[in-house]
């Protein structure tokens, strides 16, 4: 590497150390503070469970984010720097290192957010391993009431969080084929490994939109619509057949775009 690319690439992989460890002491410092009441109150073993699926949630996340977003962001750059850039070759040298820092650091601290955002929500998840039944059942679609209070929020939040992932990718992965290929004078259509990838990712998109319809149907039972609290005859008779149509219309549609590409190649 050109000195210039080396020393920018050292200070920025200082700077992401520097915060990281700040940021793990500042985690440490409130953490150490809840054992210490937590242990007057004589309930280390709670707090011990609690901050074991914190960290276990934080990990997960942080993992499972930075490999899906880093071999997205990999895989866009290597089909979108199929061609050299018409650059000297010292600039070109500093723009190709400043891309894979950029993309670099960008999963970093992406993984970071992602996965505080998911240790935030610790809470959903003890609930979940330590549900019971209720043995009542509810009338519209025959499930046990412990689910709308366990597991349809857990599900719920992943589901969310997943979408989110998917389009802060999609979006990032776009920009990588964007400033690759506008910097080789690439026009339209785009080649065709980089369609099949943004189609394979707007196919997982639109799974991840069924499946919030299909959490919209149980979230029926919990409608403000009607005259009492509850699913309604408008959200029986209406709005429960449009949203398993919706769900039919987004599986259907990711389907149709991964066959429709992969198939049929740019038509």
């Amino acid at each position: 590497l050109p000195p210039g690319s080396r020393v920018a690439l050292f200070t920025i992989i200082a700077v992401v150390a520097v915060v990281f460890v700040l940021l793990v002491l500042a985690t440490a410092r409130s953490a150490y503070t809840d054992w210490l009441w937590f242990d007057q109150l004589g309930f280390v073993s709670v707090f011990a469970k609690i901050l074991v699926l914190r960290v276990w949630l934080f990990l997960s996340a942080l993992i499972f984010l930075g490999a899906f977003l880093g071999v997205n962001l990999w895989l866009a750059h290597r089909l979108s720097s199929t061609g050299p850039l018409p650059l000297p070759i010292e600039t070109r040298r500093m723009v190709e290192v400043g891309v894979v820092v950029a993309m670099a650091l960008v999963t970093v601290i992406a993984s970071l957010l992602f996965a505080t955002a998911a240790a935030r929500h610790w809470e959903l998840f003890l609930k979940l391993m330590n549900a019971v039944p209720f043995g009542v059942q509810d009338p519209l679609f025959g499930k046990d009431v412990s689910f709308y209070v366990f597991t349809l929020p857990v599900v719920s939040y992943v589901q969310s969080w997943l979408m989110g992932a998917t389009i802060a990718t999609l979006v990032l992965v776009g920009l990588v084929y964007f400033f690759n290929l506008g910097l080789r004078g690439a026009s339209l259509p785009a080649p065709l490994p980089v369609m099949r990838h943004i189609a394979v990712l707007g196919a997982l998109l639109l799974v991840l939109i069924a499946l919030n319809h299909v959490l919209d149907i149980y979230n029926l039972n919990f409608s403000t619509r009607g005259a009492a609290f509850g699913a309604g005859y408008a959200d029986v008779h209406a709005r429960l057949p449009a949203l398993r149509l919706l769900t039919a219309i987004a599986a259907i549609g990711a389907v149709l775009f991964i066959v429709s590409i992969f198939a049929g190649g740019q038509r």
